[in-house]
């Protein structure tokens, strides 16, 4: 909760805004009531953000290696269509050369699906600390 800013009583300057801990919730007491003033708490927070969204915050990190391994994905599943999709390679290489090359493209499909999701699972671990 945000405070202050009094009037002048007596030629006294208002308190400086602060930030407080109410003591009470639904009955329950705080142990420990804690304030901290609206300046220093602001710019605490502030730095915080531009540290998690800044071009090397942890979420930014993630952010780019969410973006580059789902470009990895879309370039795996296309080589993988394209590599079906031509008739004569399998004339040309035999079909048990086909097959090894057809899982070659499943497998590194299969990489990036996973680590694609490790990656927004990251995200989400770093998003909510």
């Amino acid at each position: 909760m945000l405070v202050g800013g009094g009037s002048k009583k007596c030629g006294k300057r208002p308190p400086a805004p602060h930030y407080y801990c109410r003591g009470r919730y639904e009955g329950f007491l705080c142990p420990a009531r804690a304030s901290a003033g609206q300046v220093w708490l602001d710019r605490h927070v502030e730095e915080q953000l531009i540290l998690a969204f800044g071009n090397e915050g942890p979420l930014a990190v993630e952010e780019g290696l969410i973006g580059a391994t789902a470009r990895e994905l879309d370039s795996a599943r296309y080589a993988l269509s394209q590599y079906v999709s031509n008739a004569r390679l399998i004339e040309t290489i035999r079909i048990e050369a086909f097959n090894a090359g057809a899982e070659a493209h499943q497998q590194r499909i299969d990489l990036a699906e996973m680590t694609l999701e490790e990656a927004r699972n990251r995200q989400e671990a770093v998003s909510t600390v």
